[in-house]
């Protein structure tokens, strides 16, 4: 299986046929946990990183395809002659849609949910292996309270 969606799809299938009610309910959450890690980490990793003199502090993360058509409609005002105020103001309205200002905070936050996720899914590992023991009853609630933060 290829992509993240197909591979979380038929990791549910699985579930719903092989965990009990209990354990299906915690993987479910441990996934919602790691799809906000991988947002996250798609964003760092599938945006431009740009400096901005007026964010000496942060990094600005732009959308590619953004550009690209910001790009191509700035050279097609450009082509009609001197270019208005309006439609100066419009492409600029466009690309601050399309820029995220990231500051270290928030690189600490993405790597702060792909360590909870990463515990997580190591720790449901553990619990399966433990069964349905003491051991894996506490080793599930430490699980749940994990996910809880």
């Amino acid at each position: 299986l290829s992509g993240a969606q197909a591979q979380a799809k038929a990791l549910k299938r699985v579930a719903n046929e092989a965990l009990t009610p209990d354990d299906k309910a915690l993987l479910f959450k441990i996934m919602d946990c790691c799809k906000a890690a991988s947002t996250g980490r798609d964003t760092i990793s599938h945006r431009l990183w740009l400096m901005d003199d007026q964010f000496p502090d942060a990094v600005v993360l732009y959308e590619p395809a953004a550009m690209w058509r910001l790009s191509i409609k700035s050279e097609a005002l450009s082509d009609q002659g001197p270019i208005s105020i309006e439609a100066a103001k419009n492409v600029q309205a466009q690309m601050r849609q399309a820029a995220q200002i990231w500051r270290m905070s928030d690189f600490d936050l993405v790597k702060r949910q792909a360590g909870k996720a990463s515990v997580a899914l190591v720790a449901f590992g553990e619990a399966l292996t433990l069964g349905v023991t003491d051991a894996g009853h506490t080793k599930r609630q430490q699980i749940d309270a994990l996910l809880k933060f």
